[in-house]
């Protein structure tokens, strides 16, 4: 059998799986020297070979037979490689030469290489192309397909061939829910059916933008407050109000019970309840010297009144200003829903203040771009909008998002499942 990266891809997994290695991640870890985890997941997808170096260390350390590994170094079957892992992202799914025989394995190899630096006509090269396909199982291109995206400049190397397919996959990501359907589709087209599919990328007049009225319906919220739209930020500064508002009043109960019981009067309590608030004592930073379950605890009651009254509740115009900023957000959500057109739609996934600051200025300096101003976009920007019920909020996002003709996926350190949903929404 003909060397392979998908039998390799299969090994490599099964052996991680089975010396107990649960993620890529920690298999690229335990190498020496490490190496990071999308050397293993593409290897394991057969999607590329990694440097020869971390190949030979990922291989060793999973004891992999090296007749499956090695022949991969040799550099004629590694441009073969090569190309058989750019032929997988052409047609969007795996191809190789593993369920042939040694002869015709031989054969489809010396047609691969000879299909590079030959220096052959145009259609010299389509008719080789197409016969090497017969031997993976693809079916072959039409001419206007194969010259639109294939031209003689593809096949002066491997590397030319590699960034001919990925210009191909830009157009066809646009065009497409998946490579798979974008070559199936593509290929068969036939010149004039070629230029209609690829209508939809052509530069498109811009006058309907431009002649629009102005757009200025967006109250806007200051950076500052910004944070108090996160469900997170809002939660917190509630919780923290009720935690405070309960330890100032068990703090007012204590000092009463001491003034007629003495130290006894804190033992009456459970150690459950003295651990809880011996917990919100340290979170606000008390005064207290000591713990309630603490022997040294003997503050006297003026002392516990004095530290109920510094640890109450004082930032009342707090909330009030969340209320406010919260009602400007429901306003703007309105106008969001309401507006003539929506050309653009912004996903994120803001789980910190920073992220909104971050998401704001982004927006901000994008749609007050130069180039992009005058076209006066109506485009959703989710850090000015806001509405309680988080059902409500994914609701009424996705039909912003099915009206929106452009999505902007915004990539940041922690996503939700949200995000994703839009993102499969808008390629969908």
């Amino acid at each position: 059998m003909e060397p392979s990266l998908q039998t390799l891809s299969e090994l490599i997994k099964a052996a991680r799986e089975e010396k107990g290695y649960t993620s890529q991640k920690e298999l690229a870890l335990a190498l020496d020297p490490p190496t990071n985890r999308s050397a293993i997941a593409h290897l394991e997808q057969a999607r590329r070979l990694p440097p020869e170096r971390t190949l030979r260390s990922i291989c060793e350390h999973l004891s992999i037979p090296s007749a499956a590994w090695r022949p991969l170094l040799e550099p004629e079957v590694a441009e073969r490689v090569k190309f058989e892992s750019a032929l997988s992202e052409l047609v969007g799914k795996t191809v190789s030469l593993r369920q042939h025989d040694h002869h015709s394995s031989k054969v489809a190899h010396k047609w691969v290489l000879n299909l590079f630096g030959t220096g052959n006509t145009k259609e010299q090269l389509y008719d080789a192309f197409c016969s090497v396909l017969i031997f993976y199982g693809v079916n072959k291109p039409s001419k206007a397909f194969f010259q639109h995206y294939l031209p003689p400049t593809a096949f002066r190397t491997i590397a030319m061939f590699e960034k001919h397919i990925e210009r191909y996959q830009v157009e066809a990501i646009r065009l497409f829910a998946s490579f798979e359907e974008a070559y199936l589709t593509t290929s068969q087209a036939d010149e004039k059916e070629l230029v209609k599919i690829r209508k939809p990328l052509l530069p498109r007049p811009d006058d309907q933008y431009r002649e629009r009225t102005e757009w200025n319906e967006i109250e806007e919220i200051p950076e500052k407050k910004l944070p108090d739209l996160g469900y997170i930020s809002a939660s917190r500064i509630k919780k923290e109000q009720a935690e405070r508002r309960s330890l100032s009043q068990f703090l007012e109960q204590l000092a009463e019970k001491i003034e007629v019981n003495g130290r006894l009067a804190v033992d009456e309590y459970p150690e459950k309840r003295r651990r809880k608030i011996g917990s919100l004592l340290r979170k606000f930073k008390s005064l207290l010297a000591h713990d309630l379950l603490s022997p040294l605890f003997a503050a006297d009651p003026d002392e516990i009144r004095r530290e109920a009254k510094r640890l109450a509740p004082k930032e009342v115009g707090d909330l009030r200003r969340m209320e406010e900023t919260q009602a400007t957000g429901q306003r703007n959500l309105s106008c969001y829903l309401s507006a003539d057109h929506l050309d653009v739609y912004v996903a994120t996934s803001m789980r910190s203040d920073a992220d909104f600051v971050s998401v704001n200025a982004f927006a901000r300096s994008l749609f007050s771009h130069e180039s992009i101003k005058p076209l006066k976009l109506r485009y959703f920007n989710p850090t000015q909008s806001w509405i309680e019920d988080r059902v409500a909020k994914g609701l009424v996002e996705a039909l912003m998002l099915r009206r929106a003709d452009f999505t902007i996926y915004m990539a940041q350190k922690s996503d939700t499942f949200g995000k994703d949903s839009e993102a499969s929404v808008a390629l969908g």
